[in-house]
């Protein structure tokens, strides 16, 4: 007789059984299958011996056949034999697999740790459910999930290089030789500013577009569908005059406008204005928080929309330009250079700091009903 199930062996068949016992652990009390594949037996004489073996009677195992909660005899064809053991509960085995040469039924030979040439595959069945997924019929839902998911995704990459400007980009460079600045300024400001930008662009629009649908179910829900317009109107006019103010603060300035906190309250002022007007004016008892949630974020989200393309990379665009010629012809940074840069400074801190509410509020929409209790 010849076991099959050494404690090399057996291990890796224990570690496969106890994977997917604990898959098999779901809340419905459903028995599975445990099925032993045996092959690569050098003859088919005999028969095969499987035995189960629970967590409990870990001890026991391998050798201890009398102590198992299962055991089975299978036949050999063609050197392969198969053992099922069904109407198992959910949790962790071992089994061990012996080839009855002489088909006594007795381990009357010496143990073999991983003797042999033999393949064992374990594998589980469970109760039948198979994964399966369908597109809504509905062409409205499908494209609210589109847009939410396409504004992630650029929304991530927006975000993403406003804070590596922030956080990394600016220090990283007061560090670096001016030498050594002028040349790697260009190449990586170039790239970056292009995915900066359009980001932002695509971020913003699919976001309007997602947010006017909010604004059209809410309308039709207060049974005024031309409601839509007129709080789209008041939300790009309340959003538009704040970002006015917010430019007054965040431009270089001497003398007292150019104190941080003369900036902090100044801008932190106009928000909450904003943000206080805008709910004022599409606030009602039809009203979901999806829409005024949004009607916040999605407004600083403008604001710093506008602060990318009308200041950011105007910037940007030319201490590009004048730090390749720089670094490629010798030639000198304008005097102009430094405010351009105090300029570019000071609006990518404003629009670092209102991402933090505008996300905030983002979230909200869907997760934080604190604005309305009216479901969607």
């Amino acid at each position: 007789m010849r076991m099959f199930a050494g404690w090399k062996a057996v291990g890796l068949a224990a570690a496969l059984v106890a994977a997917f016992g604990a898959f098999a652990q779901t809340p419905t009390p459903a028995e599975s299958v445990i099925h032993v594949d045996i092959s690569g037996l050098r003859t088919d004489k005999g028969q095969m011996l499987c035995a189960l073996f629970s967590s409990a009677q870990a001890e026991a195992f391998p050798k201890k056949t009398d102590k198992t909660i299962a055991r089975m005899t299978a036949k050999i064809l063609g050197r392969q034999a198969i053992c099922d053991f069904t109407g198992v509960a959910p949790g962790t085995y071992a089994v061990s697999v012996v080839h009855d040469e002489n088909s006594n039924g007795k381990l009357d030979t010496n143990f073999i740790s991983g003797g042999g040439r033999m393949d064992l595959r374990l594998l589980a069945m469970f109760p039948e459910w198979k994964p399966h997924f369908s597109f809504l019929a509905n062409a409205a839902a499908n494209e609210l999930m589109a847009l939410r998911w396409l504004h992630f995704i650029f929304g991530i990459i927006w975000i993403g290089l406003l804070y590596f400007f922030n956080f990394v980009l600016t220090p990283s460079m007061k560090a670096l030789d001016p030498g050594v600045r002028v040349k790697v300024y260009p190449v990586l400001m170039s790239r970056a500013m292009a995915w900066f930008r359009w980001s932002a662009l695509v971020t913003v629009l699919v976001g309007m577009r997602y947010f006017f649908s909010l604004l059209v179910t809410d309308a039709r829900n207060a049974g005024n569908p031309g409601l839509a317009l007129r709080w789209f109107g008041w939300w790009a006019l309340v959003w538009t005059i704040a970002y006015e103010g917010i430019y007054f603060f965040q431009h270089p300035a001497k003398g007292i406008r150019d104190s941080v906190w003369v900036r902090v309250i100044g801008i932190a002022v106009i928000v909450i204005a904003a943000s206080w007007i805008v709910l004022a004016l599409n606030g009602g008892e039809n009203v979901s928080n999806q829409h005024l949630a949004i009607s916040v974020g999605g407004g600083l989200g403008l604001v710093m929309l506008v602060n990318t393309w009308s200041v950011v990379w105007r910037v940007q665009k030319r201490l590009i330009a004048w730090t390749r010629a720089a670094a490629e012809q010798g030639t000198p940074m304008p005097a102009e250079a430094e405010r351009m840069m105090r300029w570019g400074f000071l609006t990518a801190r404003v629009s670092m700091w209102l991402s933090f509410p505008m996300l905030f509020f983002m979230g909200a929409a869907s997760h934080y009903p604190f604005l309305s209790t009216v479901a969607r």
